[in-house]
């Protein structure tokens, strides 16, 4: 009888873990083309982690302790605090921005082995996204702002893969330039200045992170093949977008700019004025505080009228000062997990490509960030953080 049992066990949980790995991979490829569905293929991932960590709770083991662990700790101190300001039902848009990470998290629990098939998910999802993006299909993320910062992890992910499989000579899983190819294409398509600082800046740490843990192997081929790289990119760049990424450093003149240092100088004096618990999540609080700062301090500015009259922002336009303003304090809780603990997870496997990849992603995402509010205003590209983030940990 008891063999009858075990045997019962073992074959549903093969049955479980079998369709549970489907969904997986269905929900990596999702987000890079649609949110709604990406969501409701999260529904089905957290209905089946539920199922598997109460029927077989051993493979809680699976999921990452400190990294959940802290992102379970600031999603219950992010709720208490924004019951104790309790403006504009901030709770309910905090939860709907923070719970994210619940749902990539069982990833951990049916990916465990099984780096190939999560590359050529990336891949594949990134070609989809290419397409919608070329063909101008708003069913593909619904807008320009949404498909630029998932396709900068995507992008990162696999140029870093490609580099890391070139430098340990697995030339047949290089197939990933013509990815490459066609994604950096279709970044310029999306006229986006950032995406170019944010490759820089990832490629650019990726070479100081192979002189000291990739000594092994023959670096200076990778130096070489990265120069030969950006030398072809920039002569293949549109003259139109050259003068486009010139602007990027820009602080007159140029109305995209000087509004971000506007919502930044309100951020810090929000800050000042909430230093303990913030004003909380609610969009609604935000929009209405950056107006009064605007009214008093900065009226006579050229932007004035379109910040009081039209109202349009509703964060501040950086994912690190939307922290700050939102919880307070505490938004040094955020800091020390995305710059601390996660770092920390990813030295301990630091020489696996597909982590090093993942990692490197992460760091666009950090950098990304700088200049949008891509944690709470565009959510789909923190659910193609967390999943990548799930990535670099299985």
């Amino acid at each position: 009888m008891e063999n009858i049992e075990k045997s019962f066990i073992k074959k549903n949980k093969e049955k479980l873990n079998i369709f549970g790995e489907f969904v997986s991979y269905l929900y990596i490829i999702s987000v890079f083309f649609n949110s709604k569905l990406n969501m409701k293929i999260g529904y089905i991932l957290l209905v089946l982690g539920i199922l598997k960590l109460i029927f077989f709770k051993e493979d809680i083991k699976k999921i990452d302790k400190k990294v959940y662990g802290a992102f379970s700790i600031l999603f219950l101190i992010g709720i208490i605090t924004n019951l104790l300001v309790g403006r504009d039902s901030g709770i309910n848009y905090f939860i709907r921005e923070n719970s994210k990470f619940i749902y990539s998290s069982f990833l951990l629990l049916f990916l465990k082995d099984r780096t190939e098939k999560i590359n050529i998910s990336i891949y594949l999802g990134l070609i989809l996204l290419c397409i919608g993006v070329i063909f101008k299909n708003d069913w593909f993320l619904g807008n320009y702002t949404r498909q630029r910062g998932v396709l900068i992890l995507g992008i990162i992910y696999i140029i870093i893969n490609f580099l890391e499989n070139f430098l340990k000579k697995e030339y047949k899983k290089l197939y990933s330039l013509a990815v490459i190819i066609l994604s950096c294409y279709t970044m310029v398509v999306l006229n986006s200045r950032m995406a170019v600082l944010v490759i820089i800046g990832c490629v650019s740490l990726y070479c100081l992170f192979i002189l000291f843990f990739r000594r092994e192997y023959k670096v200076y081929k990778v130096f070489i093949l990265m120069f030969l790289g950006a030398f072809l990119t920039f002569i293949s760049l549109p003259n139109s977008y050259k003068e486009h990424l010139k602007t990027s450093f820009y602080t007159k003149n140029n109305g995209s700019n000087e509004a971000r240092i506007i919502m930044w100088k309100a951020g810090v004096n929000i800050f000042k004025e909430n230093p303990i618990l913030g004003i909380g999540t609610a969009p609604k609080t935000a929009k209405k505080e950056l107006v009064e700062y605007v009214e008093n301090n900065m009226k006579d500015h050229w932007l004035a009228y379109e910040f009081i009259k039209n109202q349009p922002y509703s964060r501040l336009h950086s994912m690190y000062i939307d922290f700050f303003v939102q919880n307070g304090i505490f938004g040094v809780l955020y800091l020390l997990l995305l710059f601390g603990i996660i770092p920390v997870e990813f030295y301990k496997k630091r020489y696996e490509t597909v982590t090093t990849s993942a990692f490197f992603s992460i760091l666009g995402f950090y950098i990304y960030g700088i200049t949008w509010s891509i944690w709470s205003d565009y959510g789909i590209i923190q659910t193609a953080f967390q999943i990548i983030l799930a990535i670099m940990l299985i």
